[in-house]
């Protein structure tokens, strides 16, 4: 005699079949998802770039000892803006061959963090400027890392300094000072981005213009002289495309970044390559 099959055995048996056809197309998804990105990413139709948030997080190529990344890479960009000689010269800054942030004193720290907080100054009813304490927090952890940042009396504000304010946590404009004038014009431009292990170089090379002698040179000082040029570039086009053609023979800075615990890259400082 024949053994009847229960009706729950049979709704068991369809329930266990679509589970594992429901499996088995989730699967098939998956793989041809990741063919799709693998044949998409060698025709280099996918790139990965730094990830863009209020500081700077590495996770492309985390596993790769050496990565070269795009030039015009825009969080990369802000990075170099913030501390590239060219536009920096608290202490000397501009006319050293090496620097060690370690070995940077306060104010010349802060004056590249200005670089990043003076964008946010505002001013408040009475008319005075001011920057608040959060922006200039963050500008400064922003360059040297997470619980860095203690309040200062003042800080550099182009040429003039912003006082500290404790009721208000404000940092207000002490007194506006014309910006000294000069009759050099820099221009400097990333040539190379590489990443190894830890740490992101980013090497450019800068050119300058003496108005005055109207002679283009290699460095701040113009001790070394390229040419003489009777009529001023047009800036920046000139500069930008003279760097493309003769960077192998201007001074090359590489500026090094250290990745943090938490994946993000902190200024270490920069040196002359030659």
């Amino acid at each position: 005699m024949k053994k009847r099959v229960k009706d729950s055995e049979i709704e068991a048996a369809k329930r266990k079949n679509i589970i594992i056809f429901i499996f088995t197309v989730l699967m098939l998804i998956v793989v041809l998802c990741g063919i799709i990105f693998f044949v998409c990413y060698e025709r280099g139709l996918i790139k990965f770039s730094l990830k863009d948030s209020k500081e700077i997080e590495s996770f492309i190529g985390q596993n790769s000892n050496e990565l070269s990344i795009n030039k015009d890479n825009l969080d990369v960009l802000k990075l170099f803006d913030v501390v590239k000689i060219s536009d920096n010269y608290c202490d000397g800054y501009n006319l050293k061959k090496k620097l060690n942030v370690s070995k940077m004193n306060s104010k010349c720290k802060f004056d590249l963090a200005s670089n990043i907080y003076k964008k946010s100054a505002v001013f408040n009813n009475d008319g005075i400027l001011y920057v608040s304490e959060d922006d200039v927090r963050y500008a400064y952890e922003y360059l040297y890392g997470y619980n860095t940042y203690e309040v200062q009396e003042q800080i550099p504000y182009n040429n003039s300094y912003l006082l500290y304010n404790s009721e208000t946590r404000n940092y207000f404009l002490n007194s506006e000072t014309n910006e000294i004038g000069t009759s050099l014009i820099s221009y400097e431009k990333i040539v190379d981005i590489l990443k190894k292990k830890n740490y992101l170089y980013i090497t450019s090379s800068v050119v300058y213009y003496d108005k005055a002698n109207k002679v283009l040179c290699r460095d701040y000082n113009c001790d070394s002289v390229i040419r003489g040029l009777n009529n001023e570039p047009n800036y920046p086009d000139y500069y930008d495309l003279y760097i493309d053609h003769n960077y192998s023979n201007l001074y090359k800075y590489e500026y090094k970044f250290k990745m943090d615990k938490n994946g993000f890259y902190k200024y270490v400082g920069f040196e002359r390559t030659n």
